[in-house]
């Protein structure tokens, strides 16, 4: 409270303070008045919707089904389909592994830092590269490459004499390029390199509980329903 309020109100204060408090009467008039004002907050938001779309806000019962009203009637074009970009508004158009952001949320969460990854603010780019994982932390840039096993090549896995099929390059050369990229993000950037490889992940998911993922979740608990949605109520 402000000091020109209380002094109103000590004022108001000292010419009721002697008489009788009739709470029936009080509270009766307190819920007209509150009446009287959502009456007339309503009117005036009725009449600047209407102003503003021609669409009247109280012929739908929520705010989500009238802001799609005003969508459908105004600006959503005859005879088309509403088609979200396949980054789900992300702008993040490069492909990713699902193990690999397994990987760098469990790194986030059990270190306490934010890790900036392909679903949350989009891979960094440093210089031509794209990194799977980038963080800043008192001082220290990291970055975080997860290698899956087939397309980088690895040793432990794939003979280096081979050829990968959908690249048609030897593992051997897969895993050459590699590790000169990692060795540029250190050179040129001055960055350290974290590194963990899919197998080894694998590894460490089946021994380890802590880094294991369900694999199942109940769909209807994720859902929103009821009135958060803007059809149906």
């Amino acid at each position: 409270m402000t000091s020109e309020g209380k002094r109103k109100f000590e004022c108001w204060y000292e010419t009721v303070s002697g008489g009788v408090f009739d709470f029936e009467k009080e509270a009766l008039r307190y819920c007209q008045n509150d009446v009287d004002i959502l009456s007339k907050a309503c009117t005036l938001f009725r009449n600047g919707f209407l102003e503003e779309t021609g669409v009247d806000p109280f012929s739908r019962a929520t705010i989500a089904s009238a802001c799609m009203k005003v969508f459908c009637t105004r600006f959503l074009v005859p005879e088309t389909l509403a088609l979200p970009p396949a980054d789900h508004y992300r702008r993040q158009f490069k492909s990713f592994s699902h193990c690999s952001i397994q990987w760098l949320e469990w790194l986030a969460q059990s270190k306490g830092v934010f890790i900036r990854h392909a679903l949350n603010a989009g891979e960094k780019q440093l210089g031509p590269y794209f990194v799977d994982g980038y963080s800043e932390h008192a001082g220290d840039k990291c970055v975080y490459e997860f290698l899956g096993c087939f397309y980088h090549g690895c040793a432990e896995c794939f003979q280096p004499a081979d050829e990968c099929p959908l690249t048609h390059r030897t593992f051997e050369d897969l895993h050459s390029s590699t590790m000169k990229r990692l060795e540029a993000l250190q050179s040129l950037f001055g960055v350290r390199v974290v590194v963990m490889r899919e197998h080894t992940w694998r590894d460490l998911k089946r021994n380890n509980a802590e880094k294991r993922f369900r694999v199942v979740f109940d769909k209807r608990r994720l859902l929103p329903t009821g009135h958060t949605l803007p059809f149906g109520y």
